[in-house]
């Protein structure tokens, strides 16, 4: 949407959002003067990118952020909080009363934090994080499974902690701490272990 500007605050970790990934986000409205247009600050938001969940000028502020990334959106009314929108979002905005409301002229500053996201191929998928303890005690294994190609992180939503978690699982796999010759699909068997 013309007229939308963005600074990242922070960077964020991962892959970076695309069209039809279901977002979810923090996030604090402002009009130019200060006002705070949100019911409260911070609030959680949910929509797809690239959909009519939210105004097009916030959602095209948010093309290519990553999870834990902070950024600031100014979009122009044309493209913000027309009253189509406010009807659906009543949640997320306040100050529109008595048939006025400056979200109709003002641009908005929008301050998001991306908590978190879907991804839209994973959508559905039956693929999850899951580990297998059962042979713990009498082959000292622990079998854990971690999504697919398509989908590594699963079906869930990809966070930070669970970015944090992949990583923690490839840098055992590259030490050699899980046996992937034993792998099947994207599980890794957790060899045995030395008591100490």
């Amino acid at each position: 949407a013309g007229g939308v500007l963005f600074k990242d605050v922070a960077p964020g970790v991962g892959t970076a959002v695309k069209a039809g990934d279901k977002l979810r986000m923090l996030l604090t409205m402002f009009l130019p003067d200060g006002t705070m247009v949100t019911r409260q600050e911070g609030i959680e938001v949910k929509a797809a990118l690239g959909s009519t969940d939210l105004p097009a000028g916030l959602l095209d502020g948010l093309a290519g952020m990553k999870v834990g990334g902070q950024r600031i959106v100014k979009f122009p009314a044309e493209v913000g909080f027309t009253s189509e929108y406010r009807a659906a979002a009543v949640a997320v905005v306040k100050g529109c009363g008595n048939g006025v409301c400056k979200l109709d002229a003002e641009p908005v500053v929008a301050m998001v934090k991306l908590a978190g996201y879907e991804k839209k191929e994973c959508q559905g998928s039956k693929d999850s994080i899951s580990a297998d303890a059962s042979q713990f005690f009498t082959k000292g294994e622990v079998r854990v499974t971690i999504g697919n190609e398509a989908c590594p992180e699963g079906n869930t939503e990809i966070t930070e902690a669970r970015i944090k978690m992949r990583s923690m699982v490839e840098n055992l796999k590259a030490s050699g701490k899980i046996d992937t010759s034993r792998q099947e699909g994207f599980a890794g068997v957790v060899p045995k272990m030395n008591k100490q």
